[in-house]
């Protein structure tokens, strides 16, 4: 019996950890395996599988004396987990009918799951629809194609079950590949390409031949985009949770925005807009060519997002070209050959901004926001300035975070207002400068895109009245 809480396992997870469930699973879900395509969503860079981190948990439970018989498991994924980061399975308490088990990061729970000795009698399985392999492509769902749903998966030849030896010993090897198989029909199947796993209540029955294991949902709830599975087979039976997440935002394309900008209004600008590949800085990149700028846009990772940027502003008659900047690294080599000298700035780089938040207070993140609102920053305004293009005229980006100071976000407000004092103080000891600074509001981008519903401002309109205060542009 264990009354107090025993670290079984830690382990930190990499991309080859990934390759390996994914292989074992079918699990190829981007937002796991793809750094470029993880940047999109709301976790901002690759997550672990949850499934994944909770097969490894109970591993570790299945070698605890005293353990009870794995007759039914409920687990919630609470949290994402981040690669590089060390987890932690912890036994929190544990009985030869009940143990409490949860995966931590940072000292905080990302997974909260039990596993109980005596389990409901299970009614008698429904056929198993034909399967899908498990190396078929993604689907992509919206709330409105979720009713009604179902299918089966089969597991993949090289299985997951050589992953978790000590489990597979102690529940077989089809109920493993069976409950691996749970996180492909969440993240390939449904809601597939955009889904988050939110949570599992499983029995395990009495194994059938063959790995596969069938799904159908039973219900949508489109007010908190959620929908509900029934599973089956593989010697398991049970109900899965799931979210669906928004899709990137795509940004007006620069055709429509030159219906909004008056024609040569930011003629002679030369223009860098800092992580222009993306977001509000691609936006911005966007209505400064519209209205006649030169424009060069950075990115630090997504070259082909800048170059697509670039073509399309191109395309619709304006002049602009990508190039690579990454602000956690020294700024003033990076931009040694800039295509001009600019003669304006506007800084849109930024990391994850909605990580998992550990503690009161955590330094790591607030020294990574600072170095990309305060320090890159300061280096690139730096930067710029030596090119000598005369008085730089610069546009900061801040929050309105900074007042209104949202739950676990302190570091990034503290960050921001930091950035502010500095703007402050290059207004007023830089010579010629001038800052312009906007508290923005809440405006559609991949980190805010959040499964439920929240107010945002109209993008366009905030960044048109941005960019011309920061060019002096008399446009209302």
């Amino acid at each position: 019996m264990v009354t107090a809480p025993q670290t079984l396992a830690i382990r930190t997870f990499g991309m080859e950890d990934q390759q390996a469930f994914a292989a074992g699973s079918g699990d190829r879900n981007p937002m796991h395996m793809d750094a470029l395509a993880a940047r999109r969503t709301q976790m901002g860079q690759p997550v672990v599988h949850g499934m994944h981190a909770f097969l490894w948990a109970l591993d570790a439970l299945a070698g605890v004396e005293g353990a009870p018989v794995f007759a039914a498991l409920r687990c919630q994924f609470l949290k994402p987990m981040y690669l590089g980061e060390p987890l932690e399975a912890v036994l929190v308490s544990c009985t030869p009918e009940l143990a409490k088990l949860e995966v931590r990061a940072g000292g905080s729970a990302v997974i909260k799951a039990t596993v109980r000795a005596n389990a409901p009698a299970a009614g008698a399985p429904s056929p198993l629809p034909p399967a899908v392999a498990a190396d078929q492509p993604w689907d992509v769902l919206d709330m409105g194609h979720m009713a009604g749903r179902s299918g089966a998966v089969a597991a993949p030849a090289l299985g997951a079950a050589p992953l978790f030896p000590q489990l597979a010993k102690a529940i077989g090897t089809e109920r493993v590949e069976g409950l691996a198989l749970l996180s492909t029909i969440v993240g390939m199947r449904c809601p597939g390409l955009h889904s988050i796993f939110a949570a599992l209540t499983i029995t395990l029955t009495e194994p059938e031949p063959g790995t596969v294991v069938g799904w159908a949902v039973e219900g949508v709830d489109t007010r908190f985009r959620s929908v509900n599975l029934k599973v089956w087979g593989a010697g398991l039976a049970g109900e899965l949770e799931a979210l669906l997440r928004w899709p990137p935002t795509e940004q007006l394309r620069a055709d429509a925005v030159r219906a909004s900008v008056t024609a040569g209004e930011f003629e002679g600008v030369r223009a860098l807009v800092v992580g222009g590949s993306r977001g509000l800085g691609a936006l911005c990149a966007r209505i400064l060519a519209a209205g006649g700028a030169q424009v060069a846009l950075t990115y630090a990772r997504g070259e082909a997002e800048a170059q697509a940027v670039a073509a399309d502003i191109g395309t619709a008659g304006g002049r602009a070209q990508a190039m690579a900047l990454d602000v956690e690294h020294p700024v003033g080599p990076q931009l040694a050959d800039l295509p001009f000298a600019p003669s304006h700035l506007f800084h849109f780089a930024t990391g994850p901004i909605f990580g998992r938040h550990d503690g009161l207070f955590d330094a790591r993140a607030f020294a990574r926001f600072n170095r990309f609102y305060v320090e890159g920053f300061a280096e690139t305004v730096e930067a710029c300035r030596a090119h000598g293009g005369g008085p730089l005229r610069v546009f900061y980006p801040s929050s309105v975070a900074v007042a209104e100071r949202p739950r676990d976000m302190t570091e990034y407000a503290m960050a921001k207002a930091a950035g502010e004092l500095l703007c402050e103080d290059l207004d007023r000891w830089a010579d010629g400068a001038k800052v312009v600074v906007r508290r923005l509001p809440r405006l559609l981008t991949d980190q805010t895109a959040v499964t439920a519903p929240a107010a945002v401002g109209d993008s366009l309109a905030v960044m048109l009245e941005a960019v011309r205060a920061t060019c002096g542009s008399g446009q209302t």
